[in-house]
């Protein structure tokens, strides 16, 4: 018995195994159905019209290293003015994933993520904010950085979580133009798009797991 699929045909031979023969055209039919699926992402990205949320000057972080925590892909990080000793959070290498903070200015409660696309995203920002909430947060702006057009799907999934947790989007510096690549924030709400690290020695291992 033979069935045919978009891929290939599965087989039953005499011997009730099941065998598959791709189609010799099978990459292109995949990569054609992801460009098509990144393709309409894209689109629906555009039309919820973030390109026309201003983009916020930043500054030269030249402060204190002990005072920062920094971030790698998968992660974030929470600073506080009340709590701790770390008082700005950044992350660097927004190539195609993306970079998110939050900030409650209220109660001087910031955040940095790094998204990449292996990222359950509705997850971590449910994640971030019971931990931005027991850090003091209670209402925050969220601003998005970095990303390609490959990363709409995630930008997607980013802005529906958001919205669930009734955070506002006030910019979005995203996709093909994005001017910041680094982003840091301070528990005063002032962003930076310059390099800088902490002195944490499993940074490297981190960013090779």
């Amino acid at each position: 018995e033979t069935e045919k699929g978009e891929l290939g045909e599965i087989q039953i031979n005499n011997a009730h195994e099941l065998i598959f023969k791709p189609y010799s055209n099978r990459l292109a039919i995949v990569l054609q159905h992801d460009l098509g699926q990144t393709e309409k992402a894209h689109e629906e990205l555009l039309s919820y019209g973030l390109d026309k949320l201003p983009i916020s000057p930043k500054s030269i972080y030249s402060g204190n290293i002990d005072e920062v925590v920094t971030v790698v892909q998968k992660e974030y990080a929470i600073v506080s003015a009340k709590k701790g000793d770390k008082k700005v959070a950044n992350t660097f290498g927004l190539a195609d994933c993306i970079g998110l903070t939050l900030y409650d200015k209220d109660n001087q409660v910031a955040a940095v993520a790094h998204i990449d696309g292996g990222t359950r995203v509705t997850d971590s920002v449910s994640s971030l904010l019971m931990d931005l909430a027991n850090a003091g947060g209670q209402k925050y702006e969220a601003r998005l950085f970095g990303g390609y057009k490959s990363s709409a799907k995630q930008f997607i999934d980013l802005i529906t979580a958001l919205n669930q947790g009734n955070v506002e989007i006030v910019e979005a510096d995203i996709l093909e133009k994005a001017q910041s690549r680094t982003i840091g924030i301070s528990v005063r709400g002032d962003l930076y798009n310059n390099s800088f690290k902490d002195k944490d020695q499993s940074i490297g291992d981190r960013m090779r797991i």
